[in-house]
């Protein structure tokens, strides 16, 4: 057992849940896709031969891998195109999704050998779906898919023009890019330029519009976190910004983890005097007081969730086990209340790859989930992640703790913060369990895997009421 809340990450747990409620996991790992490389200025799209004539493309990728990410570079590898991902299309229960793709190079000598450029009207209406047709047909006519900006042809050409008006660099275009989300209101993609520099352009959408106002108040309050901000554009919720390092997610020595974990502390501490600020923004709230206020609903809907369990692996939780964490929660609450520790920025979606490094200095990315709250949540929720990555977890957690704490001295003493290191454990459970908030009274509450998952993070609160450590709290 890791030293912490578990032997793996909330991350980790998730996903396994994830994969565990998929009917066909464990029958098959690959997803099946249709590829249309549309030539929009000529009104065609790329086809192969095979024995049975001209086909649309189609290949397999992981379920768990980025769709566009995989699918741009499988398209690269196997016929030399550049394309842009515009849309992936799914039929309800149908196991085929079908992925349109805005071609951007010009076909070359050895392309056009393993390639064919029809005429879209050309496609048998048996090769794919209507609605796949009517969205090619509104793709040509140079409308959008519903309403997203990313889902036309064209966007990326102002992309470029955008990303030139931004740079000092003369007489550069964008030589490379390189594609790891796609579709609707959402955009994250690598720009290089000729001259050698790479930039990185990001937009959200629904339900992650707020990352974007959150952003440009952190950026414009704490600039030396982030990464550098070249532009920002209210119409798409995009920004640019520059390439900084690279994240953590390849790390294994524990000194990029140290410098990430003295970064989020100078952060926080920085932030302390802004927590109001903070609070009028987009940041949730999640102090204390909140996250108490809401402890009775949550043990409530946990005590639902176990009722649905159908799995035979594990006894769901009783009644009388949870009114246990209930009270061990709101004592914890109450216990760091006690502490005196001031609420500030809180990443409530902290992780490797939303930490980038240069081997000197780290920024913070990815902050759609912040809050306002305390902050030794955060460092814990980053320690999960961490302790993960290692056989030796006492000895890192110890390190990374005692780089942590030392920005604090001026605030606190050792012995609140010794304690606050402690209680941050089940809170952080509490903290990532409460998430938005709004899931208690949403549809999304009777969902089965969100209720697997809900169920995975009361079992760990429940192993933490069964530590001897924890023991006052009981």
């Amino acid at each position: 057992m890791i030293y912490g809340l578990d032997i793996c990450s909330l991350v980790s747990v998730f996903e396994n849940v994830l994969k565990a409620m998929s009917t066909n996991y464990y029958m098959s790992n690959q997803v099946p896709y249709t590829l249309l490389l549309v030539l929009p200025n000529t009104r065609q799209i790329l086809l192969i031969e095979d024995e049975n004539g001209l086909v649309l493309p189609s290949v397999k990728i992981d379920r768990c891998a980025r769709p566009a990410e995989r699918l741009t570079l499988l398209i690269r590898q196997q016929w030399a195109v550049d394309a842009l991902c515009i849309e992936v299309i799914v039929e309800d229960n149908a196991p085929m999704k079908y992925a349109i793709f805005e071609v951007r190079t010009s076909l070359s000598a050895e392309t056009c050998t393993s390639l064919h450029a029809l005429e879209i009207d050309s496609i048998c209406e048996d090769a794919v779906p209507p609605c796949v047709i009517d969205a090619l047909r509104s793709l040509l006519s140079g409308q959008s898919l519903g309403s997203g900006r990313f889902s036309r042809f064209g966007w990326f050409r102002e992309v470029n023009d955008w990303l030139l008006s931004l740079i000092s660099e003369p007489n550069v275009n964008i030589s490379k890019y390189d594609q790891l989300n796609a579709g609707g209101n959402f955009a994250l993609i690598r720009l290089e330029t000729s001259g050698g520099q790479a930039y990185w352009l990001k937009a959200v959408g629904s339900p992650n519009t707020r990352e974007f106002p959150i952003t440009r108040l952190l950026v414009s309050s704490f600039p030396s976190y982030l990464p550098k901000i070249l532009g920002m554009r209210d119409d798409w919720n995009a920004w640019i910004m520059e390439e900084y390092g690279k994240s953590l997610h390849t790390s294994v020595g524990i000194e990029a983890f140290e410098r990430a974990a003295r970064k989020l502390s100078s952060l926080q501490h920085d932030a302390v005097e802004s927590r109001e600020l903070l609070l009028n923004s987009a940041l949730r709230d999640h102090r204390l007081d909140i996250l108490d206020r809401h402890i009775d609903a949550i043990i409530a809907y946990l005590d639902q969730a176990m009722l649905c369990q159908t799995s035979l692996k594990v006894d769901p939780l009783s009644t009388e086990r949870l009114q246990l964490i209930q009270r061990f929660l709101h004592n914890a609450c109450e216990e760091m209340d006690t502490l005196g520790i001031p609420d500030s920025l809180m990443h409530g979606d902290i992780s490797p790859g939303s930490i980038l490094d240069d081997g000197k200095n780290c920024v913070f990315t990815d902050w759609c989930e912040a809050a306002v709250g305390n902050p030794f949540i955060t460092f814990e929720l980053f320690c999960v992640h961490v302790l993960a990555r290692t056989n030796t977890p006492r000895l890192w957690r110890n390190r990374l703790s005692m780089v942590y704490r030392t920005v604090w001295c001026d605030y606190l003493s050792k012995t609140q913060t010794d304690s606050a290191l402690h209680l941050a454990q089940p809170l952080a459970v509490l903290s990532y369990l409460y998430g938005t908030g709004d899931w208690l009274s949403e549809v999304r509450r009777f969902d089965p895997e969100f209720q697997s998952y809900s169920r995975s993070l009361g079992r760990q609160l429940d192993a933490m009421t069964r530590e001897e450590k924890f023991g006052r709290l009981l």
